[in-house]
């Protein structure tokens, strides 16, 4: 019995090669973590729970499309309904998908920001601030909204690095 489904894995990596223009050693990685990604059970009334699933599906959804693996970890980690809920409301409305972008790329690039922090054991310097907002620059082009949250990214990082992203730590 197979626990991973490679074909499914392959035709991932090769979208993520085109699409986003890496090479095919990362492409693979993110494929394989993608693929061995399990839910969270949720927790709350059975309301809560359904709400929460459709948000939370969605989101994944989103989070394939636009290539957001470290925000598409944190749906499949979290297991409050309300955080969902609370924090993610405008996911399942139809006329703000842009600004759900715009949010995921923020929340992408927060739990990027946190990842390096544990691993380094020290603050964000400048260089990994620049590296980090470069590779979102491909987003630029989707929407004023998308492009607005990337602007407010370059022009003060101060609430994800503590400082200003003009090159002060």
């Amino acid at each position: 019995m197979k626990k991973y489904n490679l074909s499914k894995i392959m035709k991932r990596a090769w979208e993520l090669v085109k699409r986003f223009k890496e090479t095919i050693s990362s492409a693979l990685k993110k494929a394989w973590r993608e693929a061995k990604m399990k839910m969270a059970e949720l927790k709350g009334t059975e309301k809560q729970v359904a709400w929460a699933n459709d948000i939370r599906n969605k989101g994944i959804e989103f989070c394939e499309k636009y290539d957001f693996s470290f925000a598409k970890q944190k749906f499949c980690d979290m297991d409050s309904s309300k955080w969902f809920i609370d924090e993610w409301r405008g996911l399942t409305s139809r006329g703000n998908k842009f600004g759900m972008v715009a949010n995921l790329m923020e929340l992408n690039i927060q739990e990027e920001t946190r990842i390096i922090r544990e691993k380094n054991g020290r603050a964000i310097k400048h260089k990994e601030r620049v590296q980090i907002l470069d590779s979102y620059e491909k987003y630029r082009n989707i929407d004023s909204e998308v492009d607005y949250k990337i602007n407010e990214f370059w022009s003060d990082g101060q609430y994800l690095w503590g400082g200003s992203i003009s090159g002060q730590n």
